[in-house]
């Protein structure tokens, strides 16, 4: 009895590991020929939780996409504006007709507890706790501009004047060098695909 007890655990444990829950993160930037306007740039995320099955997966994700409700970015404004986080097909979308260029970095690897620190993130910032700000170093946490609605889900990075391109492979080699990003590509299966962007013409970094 004892014994079948221990096969039985063995085998349990064997199965979750088989067809358990992995999760990952995808970066992403956009930005104009001017980069360097916060009207003209964009940084967000996707953090992805897959759960294989004996013959599929199931696939569930969270993107933090921060920016102004209205559309109009306002750098200059005393007040924070109201915030509104967008989906990463509709993020992308308003890239593409607007003529931005697009960048990716990953997926990397990441664990449970950053995926549920984005899931928190995206129900703050959907709750409307948070205000939009371009300049919020003196408003964090209480508004964020779309680089820090990212990065502080793994911890508290300055982005100074970066935007875009620049400031998203600032946050992702930040995060790489403290280890909160893992081996890059190892999911088990095509994310870019499961998440209906396979077709997008993205500049892949750190391939």
């Amino acid at each position: 009895m004892k014994r079948r007890s221990l096969l039985l655990l063995a085998f349990l444990c064997w199965t979750n590991a088989l067809f358990g829950a992995s999760y990952h993160a995808l970066f992403f930037s956009y930005e104009g020929a001017n980069k360097n306007l916060p009207r003209k740039s964009h940084t967000f995320a996707t953090f992805v939780k897959v759960e294989q099955r004996r013959a599929s997966f199931d696939v569930e994700s969270v993107t933090i996409s921060w920016g102004p409700s209205n559309q109009k970015v306002r750098a200059l404004r005393r007040r924070a504006q109201e915030g509104v986080n967008s989906s990463l097909i509709s993020t992308v979308n308003d890239a593409l007709r607007t003529g931005f260029l697009l960048d990716s970095w990953g997926p990397y690897e990441i664990s449970k507890e950053i995926y549920d620190r984005a899931v928190i993130q995206e129900g703050r910032l959907k709750a409307g706790k948070i205000g939009y700000k371009v300049l919020d170093e003196k408003f964090r946490p209480f508004a964020l501009n779309c680089i820090h609605a990212v990065s502080d889900i793994f911890g508290h990075l300055e982005t100074g004047t970066l935007r875009g391109s620049d400031a998203t492979k600032k946050v992702v080699n930040t995060f790489k060098q403290t280890r909160q990003l893992g081996a890059r590509n190892t999911a088990p299966l095509d994310l870019f695909s499961a998440l209906d962007i396979e077709n997008v013409r993205f500049r892949k970094h750190d391939r």
